[in-house]
């Protein structure tokens, strides 16, 4: 009984409580935090989180798949550039003798341009000028099952065997360039090919052809006398031998000059 009395008595006696502070009165400091401190945790139930988390995952899925097909687009759209611009390399590499990295570059245009012709020939070229026959005969014959109109490439073919003594295949590849153009290394060739066959009269032909083009080239008078010898033409043979010694002597005079 005594405590309730007490209480009773004290909350009698007891001052009224201190009116609250205007704000003005309170600490700087605390009138700024409550100003910029949080609002309290909403309760969020379980199912709308659970959703959140869904929607923040989706939304990171789609904006990584769209940065990987923006990418890939921006490749695949890049490869006619990166094909030319590999080409264009091996071709300067070639020019200067550097065949093992051509091959390389035109490998690399390959990979991204399967279908063009003009860079397995010049690869098989390449090729050719490191001793990788095998490869080069690959690969200009694909030049030409792409693109039967490379002209340089049936004369390189038959070169190539040419040197193989394959001479029968060698004739068809120069008559096929023959067939596309005028071309004086394919007529000499073709006629050199026709000296090893023995048909002399048809090497002569193919000389008279490829001098109409190229009237300075002393080496293609050099193998029509050959041939003027073997069907013994003497006098015809003197003339081309004689012919072919005053190209060298004009030429190495203008030389000399420079």
């Amino acid at each position: 009984m005594a405590d309730p009395l007490l209480k009773r008595m004290w909350d009698r006696i007891k001052p009224p409580p201190a009116p609250p502070r205007p704000d003005w009165e309170r600490p700087l400091w605390i009138q700024i935090w409550d100003a910029l401190k949080p609002p309290p945790p909403v309760s969020v139930p379980p199912e709308i989180q659970r959703r959140r988390r869904r929607i923040l995952v989706s939304a990171g899925i789609a904006v990584v798949i769209t940065g990987i097909v923006t990418a890939a687009y921006a490749y695949i759209y890049s490869a006619p550039a990166r094909a030319e611009a590999a080409f264009q390399q091996g071709t300067r590499l070639a020019a200067t003798g550097d065949n093992a990295r051509a091959v390389d570059h035109f490998s690399r245009a390959i990979s991204i341009r399967p279908g063009w012709a003009e860079a397995y020939f010049l690869r098989g070229s390449a090729y050719r000028n490191v001793n990788q026959t095998d490869h080069a005969v690959r690969d200009i014959e694909q030049a030409l099952r792409l693109n039967p109109n490379l002209a340089d490439a049936h004369a390189m073919l038959g070169s190539i065997l040419l040197g193989q003594n394959d001479l029968q295949r060698a004739v068809s590849e120069f008559s096929a360039a023959l067939v596309i153009g005028p071309n004086e290394n394919a007529y000499y060739q073709r006629g050199q090919v026709y000296e090893a066959l023995g048909d002399h009269p048809k090497a002569i032909q193919d000389y008279n052809a490829a001098i109409a083009l190229l009237p300075n080239a002393p080496y293609v008078y050099r193998a029509r006398a050959s041939a003027e010898l073997n069907l013994r033409d003497r006098d015809s043979a003197e003339r081309d031998r004689s012919l072919a010694d005053a190209i060298e002597h004009r030429s190495n005079e203008a030389g000399s000059r420079r």
